[in-house]
């Protein structure tokens, strides 16, 4: 058996796409992830501790060989608190000065950076906050916010050029393909190019697939290994579509989500990134529900289903990634799917929040190549089991208790949690378990932040 490399983390917060789910498929890679103690991360809208975690960082950054490193963590306590105004900019711009102590004490150590591009809207935290998130996405107004949070990006390019930062991601977060974000992202690829910074540095669309895409390129870059993932649209016209939420098309994302792992393309690569990407509109499948199944969508979902089963039948090491809809699987896809092709036989699957969320998450499975069924059977509980099918009957179960979906009282999300867990429990029975047979054991089962946009699914050992 090789050895175990350890590598550091700490996340944008501690939801399971941030911290426990990119642990769990480095572990299963063979590696170790050393991560702070979970109350110097906060919780929701209450911050982490950037001081205490810039303390955490030098005591324990020897003890691994690479580090991924939310710098929204280190500037403000979180992806989240990145959004608010809380934090003056001159604190921000401090607290990052701890990445240059930490390299100097550790030349040796790669310390790899990703950040947000500030989204064009305020966070979600009640149902009342619905349509300030429409009209400020729409309007753009937070101008305030992102001249603060443009300098902070910018300060993280300057760590990469004194070589405090081995690597940087900065990831924009939900937007469109015009905007005020779009003069930022300019001004940061002219930093980047007038340093000749191109090969240490990635601005691509995404945020919350940061922290698995930085920990699966450390360990590649350890194992000396360039993964070449060969990638295949279902549709080329859709991959040439604008997703929700995102300022570029669909192949550009896939490039950039490449770029982050430090991965390429390659038609004779031993593994396969299959996208579905149907050609029309995406749409938002938390908040507007599912498309109709019209004619001409079911012509180009049978041709993909054909293509994808005999590809597996010849053995073929395939991902499969949805990117059909914003926060969820394809229920259509995914039901012809579970018909028609053993599902346990794909090395990994994503379907979940934007396009980019998706595919680094995908990404990462097929450059990883881990044959762990554990982790692709999650995904699918989660993205398509929770997110496509159990939540819209939890959310109006919810509705009717006149319970906020957004902001759950403890005695509520008490009440949700129990009947959340029968039917998740149900579903995977009758849905997962004839192509899963080999996993078994009991799973917790819990509404991580309150809400009911997420889940936890967590193994029990």
């Amino acid at each position: 058996m090789g050895r175990v490399e350890t590598l550091g983390l700490i996340p944008q917060d501690e939801r399971p796409v941030s911290l426990s789910q990119p642990k769990r498929l480095m572990e299963a890679a063979g590696a170790r992830v050393l991560t702070p103690p979970l109350g110097l991360l906060g919780h929701r809208e209450r911050p982490g501790n950037p001081e205490a975690l810039g303390r955490w960082l030098l005591r324990e950054a020897p003890r691994a060989r690479a580090w991924a490193l939310s710098l929204d963590m280190l500037a403000y306590g979180g992806l989240v608190a990145s959004r608010e105004l809380k934090h003056p900019l001159e604190v921000a711009l401090r607290r990052l000065d701890i990445l240059r102590q930490a390299k100097k004490l550790n030349p040796q150590t790669a310390f790899m950076g990703f950040q947000a591009i500030r989204r064009l809207s305020v966070s979600i935290k009640s149902s009342r906050d619905v349509k300030a998130w429409r009209r400020h996405h729409e309007q753009e107004s937070l101008l305030k916010h992102r001249e603060r949070n443009h300098r902070v990006n910018l300060k993280a390019l300057e760590l990469l050029h004194d070589n405090s930062l081995d690597f940087l991601a900065l990831l924009q977060e939900d937007a469109k393909p015009r905007g005020r974000h779009k003069v930022e992202q300019k001004v940061l690829q002219a930093f980047c190019w007038k340093y000749a910074l191109d090969e240490r540095f990635v601005l691509a669309p995404g945020a919350d697939e940061g922290a698995l895409a930085l920990l699966a390129r450390s360990f590649l870059r350890i194992q000396g290994r360039v993964p070449k993932i060969k990638i295949v649209f279902s549709s080329e016209r859709g991959s040439r579509r604008v997703i929700v939420y995102e300022d570029r098309p669909l192949r550009q994302t896939v490039s950039g989500q490449l770029a982050a792992l430090g991965a390429a393309p390659g038609p004779g690569a031993a593994t396969e990134l299959w996208i579905w990407c149907p050609d029309r509109p995406s749409q938002d499948l938390w908040l507007e529900g599912p498309l109709p199944l019209s004619g001409q969508f079911e012509r180009e979902m049978n041709v993909f289903i054909g293509k994808l089963a005999r590809a597996l039948a010849q053995g073929r090491r395939i991902v499969l990634a949805d990117t059909a809809y914003a926060n969820g699987a394809d229920p259509h896809l995914m039901e012809r799917l579970s018909r028609e092709i053993p599902l346990g036989s794909l090395l990994g699957y994503s379907a979940w929040n934007t396009a980019a969320n998706t595919l680094g998450f995908a990404l990462a499975q097929a450059a990883l190549g881990v044959r762990d069924r554990t982790f692709p059977m999650l995904r699918l509980w989660e993205d398509w089991g929770y997110q496509s099918m159990v939540r819209p009957g939890l959310r109006e179960w919810a509705r009717g208790r006149g319970f906020d979906e957004w902001r759950l009282k403890s005695s509520e999300r008490r009440q949700a949690e129990a009947w959340l867990k029968a039917r998740m429990n149900d579903w995977r029975q009758e849905t997962l378990a004839p192509h899963f047979r080999g996993i078994k054991g009991r799973f917790r089962i819990r509404l991580p932040w309150s809400r009911l946009f997420e889940v936890d699914i967590c193994p029990i050992s």
